[in-house]
């Protein structure tokens, strides 16, 4: 693995500065009551697919917690090369935990299992993990920040004979402007992320010379990475439509331009089937905008890729209202003398 250099530290103090203590600011203590926002992205933390959210995942400052369980895939004829028919899907099992209005942890396993006819190969992995904490900040009642500190373990692949695994780390910044908070009461809400990825993963190889369709299957890059993203969400009575565009770009030169890298628009919808809206039922794509599909290019981004699952949230419940005590009366009886007793 390699060792951190001053740079990164920076980056690594800049993106701590922006989870200092609320009183640090002087801010005031939101309680809101949104539970739309609080559904999970593919990662863990509350947002849309791809992207995270700023947003405080809490109800009325009390313990939440959200679980997704999601699937990707994609099938695609001559994505390497002519007459190479490749395959892949992921599932996701993601968890949220909000113990403070203020602060999340998280933790999501993923399983692959990706086969290419080139190659006559299929590779499986079934033990990464992804894992991490986010904090986040109301600035206004519309305006929120927040950064998220991800690590991400990639197992070995055992069906390629490598015993190696690698660790990466990202650091990320937040920002949600949330319209539906104000008196208006627009139907938007808008995201944007910004982090970087200290890639490890040419660790999985170790002294292996990798094809270009095992670098896609196992998410080799070749060096450290920016990834950014905006995306809004339109969240409606019992349906939330999500559009997103995110990409990597390796910071390095050397492996291509900037239309050569993973660029993507994701579509979708979260349907709500109960009042409370703590089930949603997750429908999506990944299209390709950019990022070359062929073995010239390192990184590799299939023209498509579906996206499907389900969400739970857990919350506490709002008390029922209770009944008024009413403010005057009449009292009936009969009236005895204290004396005479009559």
């Amino acid at each position: 693995m390699r060792r951190f250099n001053s740079a990164r530290y920076l980056v690594m103090i800049l993106f701590a500065f922006l989870v200092l203590p609320p009183s640090a600011f002087s801010l005031p203590a939101m309680n809101h009551t949104h539970k739309d926002q609080l559904t999970p992205s593919l990662y863990g933390p509350v947002g849309g697919f791809r992207l995270i959210s700023a947003q405080r995942a809490y109800i009325n400052n009390d313990l939440s917690m959200q679980f997704g369980f999601r699937f990707q895939y994609f099938g695609l004829d001559n994505m390497f090369a002519v007459g190479d028919d490749t395959a892949r899907l992921i599932g996701l099992f993601s968890a949220n935990f909000v113990p403070s209005p203020y602060f999340s942890t998280f933790v999501t396993w993923r399983a692959t299992t990706s086969t290419d006819n080139n190659n006559a190969e299929l590779i499986q992995q079934f033990a990464d993990v992804n894992f991490g904490a986010k904090f986040g900040v109301d600035f206004a009642d519309f305006f929120s920040v927040g950064a998220m500190f991800q690590v991400e373990y990639l197992d070995n692949a055992a069906d390629l004979n490598l015993t190696s695994v690698a660790w990466n780390f990202l650091p990320m910044a937040l920002f949600t402007f949330d319209l539906t908070r104000l008196e208006t009461t627009l139907p938007f809400r808008f995201h944007g992320n910004i982090g970087y990825r200290i890639d490890n993963s040419t660790d999985l190889a170790s002294s292996t010379v990798l094809t270009p369709e095992q670098r896609f299957f196992l998410r080799v890059y070749p060096d450290d990475h920016l990834l950014y993203g905006l995306g809004v969400e339109m969240p409606l009575d019992l349906v939330t439509f999500i559009g997103e565009y995110t990409s990597e770009q390796p910071l390095k030169g050397g492996f291509g331009s900037f239309a050569d890298h993973p660029q993507r628009v994701t579509i979708g919808m979260r349907l709500y089937p109960t009042a409370e809206h703590e089930i949603s039922l997750d429908g999506g794509a990944d299209f390709q905008i950019a990022g070359q599909n062929n073995a010239t290019i390192f990184l590799g981004e299939p023209d498509y890729n579906v996206i499907f699952g389900i969400t739970y949230s857990f919350f506490p419940r709002e008390a029922p209202p209770q009944a008024a005590a009413p403010e005057s009366g009449r009292i009936a009886g009969i009236v005895l003398d204290e004396t005479n007793a009559n």
